[in-house]
């Protein structure tokens, strides 16, 4: 009866077909990671340094052409291996955290006031709750866990803006140089102010863990915030 139930079964989903030729069963697919994380990937790759050789050394090693064809056991692998390269302790045992925010830098806006029904309403104009998000997910990207509470932090934030088109080809190279800088809205605390307030409560428990700031505005080939964050025992000079 067993003999004759696994018969039928064998037939009727075409498993039979297998053992009749003496192969091995199909195995079950596996799941692949979809276009969208794929990109996300490849974008997080070329944020990193020397991302070309990072990116071709991926493909090698899984022995795919592109991140298409990953699996979501492989992203998973990939985005660990990732972090641990970010938060890769210097010459001690502090942890550090380097990560970019692309796009031209942006500055912490006033709340605005409104009336709703006569009753006064403030709130955060959508330009910079989209930004602070826009820093939450680039940090989350590397970072899986906040900062111990308590551990004092030093911020290094550099703001790279986009050459202005204006510029002559002499002008361009000197603002690459650092020899002309940006002396342009946004100031320069607004712009750290909007960091502060994104990182608060996700790079670290609370932003009075930070004892030290260190930023700075220059011209860039590619406009972005390059925002490093590490932990500090002592006083720096």
């Amino acid at each position: 009866m067993i003999q004759r139930s696994l018969t039928k079964a064998l037939a009727r989903y075409g498993l039979g077909l297998y053992v009749y030729a003496g192969e091995d069963l199909p195995e079950a697919e596996i799941e692949k990671i979809t276009p969208r994380e794929a990109r996300v990937l490849k974008n997080i790759i070329f944020d990193m340094d020397e991302p070309e050789k990072l990116y071709q050394g991926i493909l090698a090693k899984y022995n795919i052409k592109s991140f298409k064809e990953l699996t979501i056991k492989q992203r998973v692998e990939i985005l660990q291996g990732l972090n641990s390269m970010e938060r890769k302790p210097k010459n001690d045992d502090r942890m550090t955290i380097k990560f970019k925010v692309l796009g031209e830098p942006k500055g912490k806006q006033r709340p605005r006031l409104c009336f709703i029904r006569g009753q006064s309403i403030v709130y955060t104009p959508k330009q910079t709750t989209e930004y602070e998000q826009k820093i939450r997910v680039s940090l989350q990207r590397l970072m899986s866990e906040k900062f111990p509470q308590g551990i004092p932090l030093k911020i290094e934030i550099t703001a790279l803006f986009s050459i202005p088109k204006k510029f002559n080809k002499e002008q361009r190279q000197k603002a690459l140089n650092g020899e002309i800088l940006p002396t342009k809205k946004p100031d320069s605390d607004n712009i750290i102010k909007i960091i502060l307030d994104a990182l608060n409560d996700t790079a670290y428990f609370d932003d009075s863990q930070v004892c030290g700031i260190n930023f700075f505005k220059k011209y860039g080939e590619t406009p972005q915030i390059i925002i490093q964050i590490k932990e500090i025992k002592t006083w720096e000079k």
